[in-house]
């Protein structure tokens, strides 16, 4: 839970529109054209998958979009994701850029008594400019 608590939706739709080369004034603009409505899609959906907005919410925050049209995206991507491998890559490259890195991974080693012990490690952090980079 804490991590949906720390998305924010601007954080989104600047990664969305940098992954997408867009601005994020097209992103949330009135363009109706392939090239923006589908990244805002995009954003719409995972707005409402790393966040805890109402759908209301996330239209208003997209532009002054209805609540409906926030539900079409989140119906259309993921059915459409299946078809299109490459669509569905950007999915999860934008989901793993945007989810919160401080999770930890957590391991077990022997102590001096011969017992087991879980030890905590930090995984270690992603940037946007590094995956940017690397699309």
């Amino acid at each position: 839970m804490n991590q949906i608590a720390r998305v924010k939706v601007a954080d989104i739709q600047v990664a969305v529109a940098a992954h997408y080369g867009l601005t994020r004034a097209q992103l949330t603009g009135a363009g109706r054209k392939r090239h923006t409505a589908w990244p805002r899609q995009m954003a719409m959906l995972l707005t409402r998958n790393l966040t805890k907005l109402s759908m209301p919410e996330i239209g208003r925050r997209f532009g002054g979009r209805d609540h409906t049209t926030v539900l079409y995206a989140c119906r259309a991507v993921p059915a459409r994701l299946p078809d299109y491998p490459d669509l569905s890559a950007d999915y999860d490259a934008l989901f793993s850029i945007l989810t919160p890195s401080d999770r930890a991974e957590f391991f077990r080693r022997d102590t001096i008594y011969g017992r087991f012990s879980s030890v905590r490690r930090k995984t270690s952090p992603v940037s946007i400019s590094r995956s940017a980079a690397n699309a």
